[in-house]
């Protein structure tokens, strides 16, 4: 969550227990009036956690989309057999954070890329030696 957001949170909820705790109110004990300012403080941090915890959850499906569109991406691109471009793909989804359905989806697409590269590999070996005993 960016220092603004915070700020902006964390100023009203200030300002509310500040307003709280200045207002005309009966002769307070010193323990009573701790225990106001507790309570305030109390409200003011689950106020800004819950704040915090809706605004990493609002980045999680934004990250989650763009993998998923590069899963898509590469699993495309092995179908048109463009393994290198499919390779670079991957590395890219290696540098976002996955779950754990997307990081299985991944490692196949990893073994598949390996599999198909290797067999390419071995049917141009063969092609070449072909052509070059004359058959």
């Amino acid at each position: 969550m960016n220092v603004s957001l915070k700020l902006r949170l964390l100023v009203p909820i200030t300002a509310a227990a500040f307003l709280l705790g200045c207002g005309k109110s009966e002769e307070k004990t010193p323990a009573a009036a701790a225990e106001a300012t507790k309570a305030a403080a109390s409200s003011a941090m689950d106020a800004t956690k819950s704040a915090a915890a809706d605004a990493t959850e609002a980045v999680k499906p934004a990250a989650n989309t763009q993998a998923d569109g590069l899963i898509a991406k590469a699993q495309s691109l092995m179908a048109n057999k463009s393994y290198t471009e499919a390779a670079t793909v991957l590395k890219d989804l290696a540098a976002l954070k996955l779950t754990p359905e997307q990081q299985k989806i991944v490692d196949g697409l990893k073994a598949q890329l390996q599999k198909y590269m290797s067999t390419d590999a071995a049917a141009a070996a063969n092609k070449a030696a072909g052509s070059l005993l004359g058959k």
